[in-house]
């Protein structure tokens, strides 16, 4: 059995796993309604295999990223942009530790796998395996 038969077992809907990677935030009360509660673990392959799926399908991951402007805060954070089917970019920008009206550090790393940029991006902005949003992803 393969991870992609997998999916299938994990209960977490695919368009909450979704949301969370986007960052969202589920209360105790949003999972007990949705079904969610207690927290199951969650497969780190399927939650790869999951987000493999949305970048070959969406120009930006999880957002584009935003301009930096004069006066508004640094977005600090990771995210993919799919160029071509064979050409990922993960871009990512961090603010200084001083004021986070100021651009420190922003970087690219090209990907010619949709699996690498989202490897790159669930161990660099999610942190993962670990916890998304108090699920554990191992």
């Amino acid at each position: 059995m393969t991870s992609n038969d997998r999916s299938n077992d994990m209960k977490m809907p695919p368009d909450i796993l979704t949301f969370l990677l986007r960052g969202g935030h589920l209360n105790v009360e949003e999972r007990k309604e949705q079904g969610l509660w207690p927290n199951e673990r969650l497969l780190y392959a399927e939650v790869l295999d999951h987000l493999v799926r949305l970048i070959q399908t969406e120009e930006w991951f999880p957002e584009r990223m935003p301009e930096v402007k004069h006066g508004e805060p640094v977005y600090e954070g990771t995210v993919i942009q799919r160029v071509s089917p064979s050409l990922f970019v993960c871009h990512s920008r961090r603010h200084s530790p001083c004021s986070p009206y100021v651009l420190a550090a922003q970087s690219k790393k090209e990907f010619c796998e949709p699996r690498d940029a989202a490897e790159f991006y669930l161990k660099w902005e999610s942190h993962l395996p670990g916890k998304l949003d108090s699920w554990v992803v191992e």
